[in-house]
């Protein structure tokens, strides 16, 4: 066992770290297999034990046995970020991302702010199983490459592509396109039908502030996910990868 490879995986937990090398871990069957079928070419080295390569020997077969490296059981707990780690995790290059814009051919998700990697993570899993291709991200979101943001995304990182930009920027440069806000004092999303007539760009805000009136401005359309309740609750407004899973699904 490498003390200095174990030493490097360890560090690349670290923000700074992981975009000086450009490089980051992704653990787990399910999220390698995504990475195996869709970014073969970004991974750098997979570790496995000897016990896992046999139970998925196919599923490696796509790949250079020189990038394969059997290590012990002892390595993971020492380099895995999960309480219970995982007996693969690969040593991935950083994705490159096509340059993109707002479409009105597809639905794209703009997200300001956001700061839970989990959120982040959920969000990226639902647009791939609605099929959005797209997510621009304001350029103080939380990491794409956090671990957390990596765990819960459960490999659909691999199949959206994420762009960190300044939202302004790109609204500005998009005038004439669909800009939906979502909102606690919106039009009704199941009732309002004049947003879904062409399609473009879907914005949500930040966990607990929402979307920025500067952001709010630049939109042509502004819907909410209504309560039933007509008295005060105690959730003053759902959680935003819920929100986007419902709207998606209204889609």
């Amino acid at each position: 066992m490498s003390k200095t490879t174990i030493k490097y995986l360890q560090k690349l937990s670290n923000k700074n770290f992981r975009y000086e090398k450009r490089q980051f871990v992704i653990e787990g069957i399910r999220s390698i297999q995504s990475i195996l079928v869709k970014k073969t070419e970004q991974i750098e080295k997979i570790f496995i034990s000897k016990e896992m390569l046999q139970k998925h020997q196919s599923l490696f077969n796509s790949i250079e046995k020189s990038k394969i490296e059997i290590q012990e059981h002892l390595f993971f707990k020492r380099t895995s970020l999960l309480k219970t780690p995982n007996e693969v995790l690969a040593l991935v290059n950083f994705f490159k991302n096509p340059e993109c814009s707002i479409s009105s051919q597809n639905w794209s998700l703009g997200l300001e702010r956001i700061q839970d990697p989990g959120n982040l993570g959920t969000i990226i899993r639902i647009a791939d199983w609605f099929g959005i291709q797209n997510i621009f991200c304001s350029l103080d979101c939380v990491d794409l490459y956090n671990s957390k943001t990596i765990q819960s995304s459960v490999g659909s990182i691999c199949n959206v592509n994420v762009h960190y930009v300044d939202l302004k920027k790109l609204l500005d440069t998009h005038p004439h396109a669909t800009k939906v806000a979502t909102t606690l004092d919106g039009k009704d999303y199941r009732t309002s039908d004049e947003w879904k007539k062409t399609k473009g760009l879907l914005l949500f805000g930040n966990e607990a502030q929402g979307l920025s009136k500067e952001l709010l401005n630049e939109c042509n359309f502004s819907i909410k996910i209504p309560s039933i309740q007509k008295i005060d609750i105690s959730a003053e407004s759902l959680n935003v990868s819920v929100s986007c899973g419902i709207i998606l699904a209204n889609l």
